[in-house]
């Protein structure tokens, strides 16, 4: 029998794609595949206008820094994982306040790197905003630890869920996608493009990621950020059409911060 208009596999995987491509709600749902590494090129390949305002903020004070601490003689395999000191959730509360006063809206969502002292951050920031905090990987990879090559970006990295329930009982996790293909780079850029025009992103991540995304070649305006105080507070736009940042200086002990 003769078949008309068979396309071949190949020819039709194209058209799928490039009908997907623009198609926002299409590309988000492959997201939900394990396919990451495709579903994240369909995804910057989505055509959008218009800017994200992207706030970047890193974690409170950390128990290792502190003089005096014993952190490290009982982590055990955890060292790079230290948590929050006292100090460093009142600095978190702080920043919550200036954040609300700042944004447009109240985010729904923050979100943030799966290590503890940013998980707890974000949970008395999340707790005054009344957000939902959803875990990604992709935040923590410009930690230290990891850009160094001493600890692998891998799930068992890093707390399980049951454990941050443990050491944040009043945390709202949302659902959490573990993306091994993520970058900090491509996560931040993913999270500005699901969002969308006229939006806002909130994450709460590590100092290495504010410095090298005013650094990066991606960051065509502002000036470079060195000096980030715990807790500070990163302002950046994103064009989804250029596909580049700005960087707009931060906010640190309640004030604008420029380096």
């Amino acid at each position: 029998m003769h078949c008309q208009n068979a396309e071949s596999p190949v020819k039709q995987e194209k058209e799928e794609e490039r009908n997907e491509t623009t198609s926002p709600t299409t590309v988000l749902s492959s997201l939900n595949t394990k396919n990451t590494t495709m579903a994240l090129r369909r995804l910057y390949q989505t055509k959008q206008t218009g800017t994200v305002r992207l706030y970047l903020v890193r974690h409170g004070e950390r128990l290792d820094e502190v003089p005096g601490n014993t952190f490290y003689k009982n982590c055990g395999e955890q060292w790079y994982d230290p948590p929050l000191t006292e100090m460093g959730k009142r600095q978190a509360y702080y920043t919550a306040t200036y954040l609300k006063s700042i944004l447009q809206n109240l985010p729904p969502v923050l979100y943030v790197s799966p290590l503890s002292r940013t998980v707890q951050t974000a949970v008395e920031i999340a707790n005054y905003l009344n957000s939902f905090i959803e875990l990604v990987a992709g935040l923590a990879h410009c930690a230290a630890a990891f850009q160094s090559g001493g600890v692998l970006l891998q799930q068992s990295s890093f707390l399980s869920e049951s454990d941050i329930v443990t050491l944040c009982p009043t945390i709202k996790l949302g659902e959490y996608e573990w993306i091994d293909t993520d970058t900090f780079m491509n996560c931040i850029i993913r999270l500005c493009v699901i969002s969308g025009a006229n939006s806002e992103v909130v994450c709460v991540t590590h100092r290495e990621g504010i410095r090298d995304l005013s650094k990066s070649n991606l960051c065509v305006s502002g000036k470079k950020i060195q000096y980030t105080p715990y807790c500070c507070i990163a302002k950046f736009t994103y064009n989804l059409e250029t596909k580049t940042f700005q960087s707009h200086g931060i906010i640190g002990d309640n004030k604008e911060i420029y380096s």
